[in-house]
């Protein structure tokens, strides 16, 4: 059961931030508002960092495995099969099942 990461979560470039290497590129106030996609900012609350959902361009640059919109790419060791669907990002919804919560 995870219910959250990070429990203290500060969107900061320290480096012992898990948002650091996010903030070399991306403001993260912006991201936190809620702005870009309307869950970012609850899910940033309840302590998920961005690599839950995102493969860092930067990092991937490189790799083959890397592809769709926003990057994402779920972490299989956060997300799991929502029941007898597969983990899938249609560019708008995902159909996972993270934090006891079942994502259509």
């Amino acid at each position: 059961m995870i219910v959250n990461l990070n429990p203290n979560p500060i969107l900061d470039s320290a480096p012992a931030s898990p948002y650091a290497l996010c903030a070399k590129c991306h403001d993260l106030n912006y991201i936190n508002s809620s702005a870009s996609w309307s869950g970012h900012g609850r899910h940033i609350q309840k302590g998920f960092s961005c690599s839950v959902c995102h493969q860092c361009a930067w990092r991937a640059r490189g790799t083959a495995s890397v592809s769709g919109s926003a990057l994402v790419s779920f972490d299989m060791n956060v997300v799991g099969n929502n029941h007898s669907l597969p983990v899938s990002y249609n560019g708008s919804t995902c159909t996972l099942m993270c934090h006891e919560e079942a994502h259509p």
